[in-house]
């Protein structure tokens, strides 16, 4: 058959070369790109029509509409591994219904599962192993960003009742299933078994690989391929909580994975070879790294962080902690007086709120290791929320004895000496940590409550304004009525009235 010209005038008065010429100056128009997309089938120019719309997506990306019209004409050409790869994006960065799950799982069917390629070069290969429980809605993205360093993905299910396995094998992954028995470890290992490829990276599927760091992840496995390495990665854990120990404001470096008002750090071995000696340990928080150290793998360190996002759903969040807090009882159990064993259930103890068993943990802790400094902070900040104010303020000190430079330490000095009552001694040290660290939000805010129970009403409101205009703008009148609900019960009415004072007019403006 001949190729129709793209002068050919068609329904509507239009030829293809002026509705394209529309639709770059228009791309928004739904009514315009429909017609586009059936005047290319009438004409049969779904070639032309495929390419202009690879075009537009390149420069709107996020146009559902475009996307899906571009993935009907790849399956009309029987396209499918380029429809294949537009329907993982529409996946990822939509709420896919069960229709699109079932057809996008028709398409899968038509090409196989991911697999290792003739151009995959031996001792690169990278296995991305992951066990999950009923993670529909963050899985897409997860593997979305991986699965262009992926060989091969192997996902192991542990009991989801929603559509996670089918989303996995969207993807091109390999899914396992098994009957879950109280044990991440043993979970995590049937996925290690399955692997096959040279490498294996760990990740959860609340987690992503920025697309920006995949050739240096490349280079670092290319690097490595004739004297491999385990390597030890950071990672990020977002939240809406500014006065978490080591917190860290966003800086803009991962601008499309940033999320929450900050980030936490967590380190572990992440990325290994895969050797059949190299295995997880412990049923709770499981760890490669005693059986690395076993088989004589050196550990380094590696740049690239992992961005979590887990801990910015707050009621997820104390599900999981939940689960792992009952579950860290049997590890301790296991270890017996293993500092790392305490550390994590003494954390989980903090994320649920269970302050006093957070405290006899940390103290526990000590008696192992009296000079760790993270437990006299914990237990200055698990005092404070149990309102004993001395307590807290003395455990600061302690900690800033040991680490003079910690702000955390600073922070909960200050905040123990305002809530005794010396709200000038708090202002004075708030002042230098919010200069010192600007991005620290907690220090700003109590900077300006504590000028509010000075008296300094002004400095107080100038400092609540910024905070208005804040990541957590939102949030800071929860915050100031938790304070005044705090100096009441600790019986500091006159503080309390200040900061009423100060903030009435903040106060009003958020409804409250």
């Amino acid at each position: 058959m001949a190729a129709v010209s793209s002068h050919k005038v068609l329904h509507g008065g239009l030829t293809m070369a002026a509705l394209e010429s529309a639709l770059l100056s228009t791309p928004e128009d739904s009514e315009l790109i429909r017609r586009y997309f059936d005047a290319a089938v009438s004409s049969r120019q779904l070639d032309r029509a495929k390419s202009f719309f690879e075009k537009l997506l390149t420069c709107y990306p996020n146009r559902h509409q475009i996307r899906t019209l571009y993935i009907s004409l790849c399956l009309q050409l029987k396209e499918y591994h380029a429809a294949m790869e537009a329907i993982e994006t529409l996946v990822a960065f939509s709420t896919p219904d069960d229709a699109l799950l079932d057809a996008a799982l028709n398409v899968r069917a038509k090409i196989g599962p991911r697999s290792f390629q003739q151009a995959d070069r031996p001792g690169i290969r990278l296995s991305v192993c992951m066990i999950a429980r009923n993670e529909q809605r963050y899985l897409a993205s997860c593997l979305n960003s991986i699965k262009k360093v992926a060989a091969e993905i192997v996902l192991v299910d542990t009991g989801s009742e929603d559509r996670t396995a089918d989303i996995a094998r969207i993807f091109g992954a390999r899914v396992g299933n098994i009957q879950w028995c109280d044990d991440f470890a043993a979970a995590r290992n049937v996925g290690l078994e399955q692997a096959e490829g040279d490498w294996i990276l760990i990740l959860d599927a609340d987690e992503m690989i920025a697309e920006q760091d995949h050739n240096l992840l490349k280079k670092l496995l290319s690097d490595h391929c004739a004297a491999p390495a385990a390597f030890s990665m950071e990672t990020r854990n977002y939240t809406h909580n500014g006065n978490v120990v080591k917190w860290q404001s966003n800086d803009g470096r991962y601008p499309l994975c940033e999320a929450g008002i900050g980030w936490f750090p967590s380190t572990k071995i992440r990325l290994f070879p895969n050797h059949p000696e190299i295995r997880f340990q412990f049923p709770v928080h499981e760890l490669v790294d005693p059986t690395v150290r076993s088989a004589g793998i050196p550990v380094k360190e590696c740049t690239i962080p992992i961005h979590h996002y887990g801990h910015l759903n707050e009621t997820r969040n104390r599900k999981k902690a939940e689960a792992y807090f009952k579950l860290g009882y049997a590890k301790l159990d296991l270890l017996g007086n293993d500092v790392a064993a305490i550390r994590e259930l003494a954390v989980q103890a903090g994320q649920l709120e269970l302050w006093s068993e957070a405290m006899r943990l940390w103290q526990r802790l000590l008696k192992i290791r009296p000079e760790y400094i993270e437990a006299f902070v914990n237990l200055s900040g698990a005092s404070w929320q149990l309102g004993h104010y001395q307590a807290a303020l003395d455990y600061a000190q302690k900690a800033l004895d040991r680490q003079p430079g910690l702000k955390e330490a600073h922070y909960n000095l200050a905040v123990s000496h305002m809530m005794l009552g010396r709200p000038r001694e708090a202002f004075a040290i708030l002042s230098v940590l919010h200069k010192k660290h600007p991005g620290y939000l907690g220090a700003q805010f109590m900077s300006a409550a504590a000028a509010a129970c000075m008296g300094d009403h002004q400095t107080g409101r100038a400092l609540f304004d910024a905070l208005k205009r804040s990541p957590v703008g939102a949030a800071t009148v929860f915050g100031i009525q938790d304070l005044i609900k705090r100096l009441r019960q600790g019986g500091r009415e006159e503080d309390a009235k200040q900061l009423e004072r100060a903030t009435e007019r903040f106060r009003a403006a958020n409804g409250n």
